[in-house]
């Protein structure tokens, strides 16, 4: 600390008006607000790459059934009008609708 010297005008005052911790406490605001909106955009990127990745392969899924004829279709137990449907269950972009048979062979069959 330094001594401020008789007679010395008050905006000549010493530094404690200004404590370091202060100064420092601040910048740790700033720092912590700007790490939490690069996490924010950080989570909103992840997200929305999540959901292309989804979209994409719903859409390889959909392009799948659809060269598929009639007939192996039907063998899927799926008609042409579900296919997209069926895709976006498979991805998980809707709930669940179709029911899953479990066929199990009975002793003796």
């Amino acid at each position: 600390m330094t001594a401020v010297a008789a007679g010395a005008p008050a905006a000549f005052s010493p530094i404690e008006e200004y404590p370091v911790n202060t100064i420092a406490s601040t910048r740790l605001a700033a720092d912590t607000r700007l790490a939490n909106s690069l996490d924010a955009i950080a989570g909103w990127l992840r997200r929305a790459m999540a959901w292309l990745r989804r979209r994409r392969s719903e859409a390889a899924t959909r392009r799948s059934l659809r060269v598929l004829d009639d007939r192996a279709l039907h063998d899927l137990g799926v008609s042409r009008s579900e296919i997209s449907s069926l895709a976006a269950e498979v991805h998980g972009a809707i709930e669940p609708t179709r029911v899953r048979a479990l066929v199990r062979a009975t002793a003796g069959s």
